[in-house]
């Protein structure tokens, strides 16, 4: 399971990126993307996916509630965007 810790990303007791500005980050500090209102964004800044309905839509056609994205990054504090972004650019195991 993944979980945010203030703006760290963490697997386990591994650190695995962080967020800045609306930024997602790797372990390497490379930037996998961002995010913006409900919308999600790859490093190209093309449109990866968005939050419509209580779930994740993606443009690769697949679509997750966000009840168990929820269950999947853990984070109380985290917005739902936050963690639908994490989810798409880094991935939930």
């Amino acid at each position: 399971m993944i979980k945010i810790v203030d703006n760290d990303i963490w697997r386990g007791s591994s650190k695995i990126g962080w967020l800045e500005n609306n930024r997602v980050f790797d372990e390497d500090g490379i930037k996998v993307g961002h995010y913006q209102g409900n919308d999600i964004f790859d490093t190209d800044g093309i449109k990866v996916g968005y939050i419509m309905n209580n779930r994740l839509e993606s443009n690769d056609g697949k679509s997750f509630p966000l009840d168990d994205i929820r269950n999947k990054i853990a984070g109380s504090s985290a917005p739902d965007i936050i963690r639908a972004a994490v989810f798409l650019l880094i991935g939930d195991e």
